[in-house]
């Protein structure tokens, strides 16, 4: 399914075919675009797998100059990306595509944010996909509240009341996700509150243990450039270019704040609470040090051995099938373990890893096994073309939630298996 009319809200469950019409799509403007584009990439709802969405897929292109890009506008016209001026969206052009735009019907089916490079919409067209895409149970909340204003809007003339419902959200998400996306990335901040600073508001004193700054131009929850904690500098300092290791999420508090320390130094999770404490004692926190969620799966699983798949229904989800030249093996849920098992081992507990792991990333199995075998937790690997899962024993379930927090991996909203 590709295509709506205008105004109309219809959500569908995420289809293959518009990854594939994506990327086609995208070959076809960096053709067009060529050097003036920087960077062309799938974005909006399409690009989130496991959520529904409006079959329209949405473009993002960064470039270097949209006076550029409007000098190929009969270029583009002609490929059939139409150029809406839009008064409402400064420093962006869109182009969109289907009949309604040729002519020939009223189907809206592509829209092509352009965008500058160095400029905030680019980054948060990527930050709130790949944050959805990574964290399973905020783009479920997403998801709920995408189908609950579809489901109040009349039909054909929903849309406006649709984009206003869902725009407090999606501010909100994209604060998490600026903050998640830094995990991990060297950046250069000013120190505006060094070691020994006082800050004093009435009857309020707070001394700063640590040097406390902030990336400039980069806007936190506040709308404020987003705040630092350096750790591992033992001196007043103006500035430092450091790597970020962790994140301080306020569940409280719309500033979240990040926390940063020298290339080539560590600190654990608990050091880094510690190092925080001083400020963050007065809000409801919790550090991630990961990029990675972690979901819980409802239910127990078995592992079973079998003569043969005939009696196994792959139809149905958390189905995970191995066959070697000495047997046939299936992971289910304990319930519906096929009638012709010939052995199997129940008790099982499940994990799944947030987010799409592209194939060239190397070592995040291995660092979250190892987060449960410094707790002496045995654990079951099952990887899938999109992500991982993880089975440990019912009875170290518990256990296994505990670590990974522990480690700077949240776990987060429950995958239901039915």
């Amino acid at each position: 399914m590709l295509g709506l009319r205008s105004g109309t809200v219809r959500l569908y469950p995420h289809e293959k075919a518009w990854e594939t019409e994506a990327a086609e799509t995208i070959a076809r403007l960096k053709e067009i675009l060529g050097d003036t584009a920087d960077d062309v990439q799938h974005v909006g709802s399409t690009a989130i797998r496991t959520i529904m969405a409006k079959p329209i897929v949405d473009i993002a292109a960064a470039v270097k100059s949209l006076d550029a890009v409007l000098e190929k506008q009969a270029a583009l016209e002609k490929a059939g990306f139409y150029y809406r001026p839009q008064t409402d969206l400064a420093q962006q052009l869109l182009f969109a595509c289907g009949s309604r735009y040729d002519g020939t019907g009223d189907l809206q089916t592509h829209f092509i944010h352009v965008v500058k490079t160095d400029g905030g919409a680019w980054r948060d067209y990527l930050n709130f996909r790949d944050y959805m895409n990574a964290n399973r149970a905020a783009a479920k909340e997403y998801e709920a509240l995408k189908l609950r204003l579809a489901a109040e809007c009349p039909i054909d003339a929903g849309r406006e009341h649709y984009l206003a419902g869902k725009h407090g959200f999606i501010q909100s998400a994209l604060r998490k996700a600026t903050v998640w996306s830094y995990l991990g990335k060297t950046i250069r901040i000013r120190i505006d509150r060094p070691i020994g600073y006082v800050h004093r508001k009435g009857d309020y004193t707070l001394t700063y243990p640590i040097n406390y700054g902030y990336i400039p131009g980069v806007p936190g929850g506040d709308g404020e450039d987003l705040d630092v904690y350096l750790l591992g500098v033992n001196e007043p300092v103006r500035e430092a270019e450091c790597r970020v290791i962790g994140v301080v999420h306020r569940r409280d508090d719309n500033e979240d704040k990040l926390i940063a320390a020298p290339e080539g130094t560590s600190f654990t999770k608990r050091e880094m609470e510690d190092a925080v404490r001083f400020q963050e004692q007065w809000y409801d926190t919790f550090v991630q040090t990961q990029r990675i969620f972690l979901h819980p799966v409802e239910g127990e699983f078995t592992v079973c051995k079998l003569p043969d798949f005939s009696g196994v229904d792959l139809s149905k989800p958390f189905r995970f099938t191995a066959a070697t030249d000495t047997e046939f093996s299936l992971v289910c849920p304990a319930e519906d373990a096929p009638q012709t098992t010939t052995d199997r081992e129940d008790g099982w507990r499940m994990f799944g890893v947030g987010g799409q792991l592209d194939f060239s990333l190397v070592g995040i199995l291995a660092r979250l096994t190892g987060t449960l075998a410094e707790e002496k937790i045995p654990v079951f690997a099952l990887s899938t073309f999109d992500t991982d899962y993880l089975m440990v024993k019912s009875g170290d379930f518990g256990r296994a939630e505990r670590a990974f927090g522990a480690a700077g991996y949240p776990v987060t909203e429950p995958i239901r298996t039915r």
